[in-house]
């Protein structure tokens, strides 16, 4: 297989692959790259890039509160859902997302730093989030977080952070036994806006409304 070379489009599939999105052989004809999500936004975006990397447009499946599934018309109709599912079902592109996802570390070290930028915006889209908690003096503190099971993927993640001025924290057993990466001081946190930013609406709101409270 030809050596790969990352597109920035490529690069934030990469990302999100690396988070909430996956890929699946059903060991027949079906091999799918997919994601799930209750942002419509971010289904968007992911739906967008692939179809700006492979020329295939996904299929899209709205995912209802009584657990059926049916098109994205519903939509117009009024109705209310739980979540958005995005597939496309393309070999070609199936397997060299699973190379990809094999050899994330190599590929993205050696990106352009744009590349590099849209892989961490995939990141943060499917498993970042901004919040306030409470410090050691029991004061609200700001706090943007990443969590991932990968501990060498979060070791990457912070490589890059730093590499952009943005001063992250990486612990890999925090008290929720799960690893994180944690920003919570100020020039950081508005680099990361500047940067990187969130493609959901949510998560982006959340972080921008912090800085009106200051």
């Amino acid at each position: 297989m030809k050596d790969i070379k990352l597109t920035p489009e490529m690069s934030y599939v990469l990302g999100v692959l690396k988070g909430d999105g996956w890929l699946n052989f059903d060991g027949h004809s079906h091999y799918r790259t997919g994601l799930e999500t209750k942002d419509l936004d971010f289904a968007k975006k992911f739906s967008n890039k692939l179809l700006k990397i492979t020329g295939r447009k996904p299929l899209w499946v709205t995912i209802k509160r009584n657990f059926s599934k049916s098109t994205l018309a519903g939509l117009k109709a009024g109705y209310k859902y739980d979540g958005f599912s995005v597939r496309l079902n393309f070999k070609e592109w199936f397997e060299k997302f699973s190379r990809m996802k094999t050899e994330t570390e190599n590929l993205i070290l050696n990106s352009a730093k744009d590349t590099k930028i849209e892989f961490l915006r995939g990141m943060f889209d499917s498993e970042g989030y901004f919040g306030y908690f409470k410090g050691r003096k029991k004061e609200p503190r700001r706090n943007l977080i990443l969590v991932n099971k990968d501990l060498k993927l979060l070791r990457l993640v912070n490589k890059l952070l730093k590499e952009n001025n943005i001063n992250s924290h990486f612990y890999d057993r925090p008290k929720t036994g799960i690893p994180t990466i944690q920003v919570n001081d100020k020039n950081s946190l508005i680099n990361f806006k500047n940067l990187i930013g969130f493609s959901i609406k949510r998560k982006q709101r959340n972080l921008l409304n912090s800085f009106k409270e200051n």
